[in-house]
């Protein structure tokens, strides 16, 4: 299985990944993945949404189902394509109230106004 991985969130590059069972992967967090194709989670979304604002997920997902690199019928226990589940959590998500780091100092005094 050839995949490159940061932050949790992994780029998938054969099909081998994708026909790994989701038991497999349900350890990582308590619940199960929201993708079963790819081991993405919720937590996934949520923590890359508090790094940079946004996601990358959904668009990662249109470009492996265009790819052919989809197997949801077959590992989703839903046997459906999970990428309405995967818009429905980033919606969820963004209506989160996320902690804002410090603004920088600009004074040169140190510390935050």
């Amino acid at each position: 299985m050839n995949d490159k991985c940061a932050d949790g969130i992994c780029e998938v590059t054969d099909k081998e990944t994708a026909q790994a069972p989701a038991s497999t992967v349900k350890e990582r967090y308590d619940s199960s993945p929201i993708c079963y194709c790819f081991h993405i989670f919720k937590q996934d979304i949520e923590q890359e949404i508090k790094k940079t604002g946004k996601t990358t997920i959904p668009d990662f997902l249109r470009a492996q189902i265009k790819s052919g690199n989809c197997r949801c019928e077959a590992v989703n226990p839903k046997k459906s394509c999970c990428l309405g589940d995967i818009s429905k959590a980033v919606k969820e998500i963004q209506k989160k109230p996320f902690d804002s780091p410090p603004k920088a100092d600009r004074s040169g005094q140190g510390g935050t106004k």
